[in-house]
């Protein structure tokens, strides 16, 4: 025999030899874990009822555990959350005068300009009155001055005994009627010659309704001017605080282009809707200083809202948790942890107010409250 088929049969009985062994290892185990098996399990009861008593035993064990905390006591107290907001200054709308045409007219001249401040007096435009309303002015001079020739005549022809008393009587109520009628085409400005419509008080001019060669009719506001003392706030409050903010509240402003120039006032209307454009809620503000002075209309602003007192407790920020039902927190009563709905009234940081049905003699858990159900044994850490 040659020495390579020596060496492959060396091979061949070496390979046998390893798998004898190794069936004869997995033999001995398997025999093993049956008599393991057999000696654990209880006689004549199947393997599932050993399931249940291990689920049974967990349960138990839950029950009985105790749940390390710490806890703080809450603290009954008034709060006056700060609601910031961000608008413009601007005119107030319940304060605006409106420039209106009298007659029937053609404006002639336009003299200022939007956002111009005026004087009381100054002439803002020109306008020439309607021929018609030219011609009934004319009418009516014409009817008062033959009305006073007629009151002449019948009271000489009464002195006279040629005019009767009555007529007389009649004659002076034409006259009162005519003198009537001229007075009115004269307030409207159809005397003749070019009207001035002028500023009625000291203010700024918020907006323009008319232009050279207009015919607006009558009533028609040709511009709208502002007081200058009819300075107000318009901001805007996320709708989540805007529940807190109520009319008196007290407001300090601030206006962000001057330097920071600061302002104070008071809310007087919190807007009941949510504004399409912003998705704020409108806050009206009166200021104590109504005058525009060097500041001008339409700057910007940013402003701090302190609320009215509200009575809540207080309790560290981690004591509320957050779930499916809403903000609650967990007291202890009887060495267990009772769940308790809250609603978050101020929001101070680390520090929050709530309101609830808490008891200010019961403690509750800060740290550990995630940890926690409803009914669960708890140990209190707190030193």
């Amino acid at each position: 025999m040659t020495g390579s088929n020596r060496a492959k049969l060396v091979a061949l009985v070496v390979a046998v030899a390893a798998v004898a062994a190794g069936a004869r290892l997995w033999a001995t185990h398997a025999k093993a874990a049956a008599a393991e098996s057999a000696t654990w399990a209880a006689p004549g009861a199947p393997a599932k009822e050993g399931g249940a008593g291990e689920a049974a035993a967990d349960a138990e064990a839950k029950n009985s555990a105790s749940y390390p905390v710490i806890t703080v006591a809450p603290a009954a107290r008034s709060f006056r959350q700060k609601v910031h907001g961000y608008g413009v200054l601007q005119a107030d709308a319940r304060s605006a005068q409106a420039v209106t045409m009298a007659t029937v007219g053609v404006v002639r001249s336009v003299e200022v300009l939007p956002g111009q401040r005026v004087v009381k007096g100054q002439p803002l435009f020109g306008v020439e009155p309607d021929p018609l309303a030219f011609l009934a002015y004319r009418q009516a001079d014409s009817a008062a001055k033959l009305a006073r020739a007629e009151v002449a005549r019948l009271t000489a022809q009464r002195n006279d005994r040629l005019a009767t008393a009555t007529q007389v009587e009649t004659a002076e109520k034409a006259l009162a009627d005519a003198e009537a009628a001229l007075e009115a085409a004269r307030r409207q400005g159809a005397a003749g010659g070019t009207e001035v419509l002028r500023a009625p008080t000291d203010g700024i001019v918020t907006s323009l309704g008319g232009g050279i060669g207009d015919r607006p009719a009558v009533g028609t506001a040709l511009a709208t001017l502002t007081p200058a003392n009819g300075a107000a706030a318009t901001l805007g409050v996320e709708p989540a605080e805007a529940r807190l903010v109520h009319a008196g509240d007290v407001v300090k402003l601030r206006v962000v282009q001057l330097g920071g120039r600061e302002r104070t006032g008071h809310v007087t209307v919190v807007g009941a809707a949510i504004d399409k454009s912003t998705r704020l809620v409108t806050v009206s503000v009166a200021l104590d200083d109504r005058s525009f002075d060097d500041t001008p209309a339409g700057s910007a602003i940013e402003a701090e809202i302190e609320t009215r007192a509200v009575a809540a407790f207080s309790v560290p920020r981690a004591a509320v948790v957050q779930d499916g039902d809403g903000p609650a927190v967990f007291e202890i009563v009887d060495g267990k942890a009772h769940r308790v709905p809250v609603v978050i009234e101020v929001d101070e940081g680390s520090r929050v107010g709530v309101s609830g049905a808490l008891d200010k003699a019961r403690p509750v858990v800060t740290t550990g409250a995630y940890e926690l159900e409803d009914g669960v044994r708890v140990t209190d850490l707190k030193p």
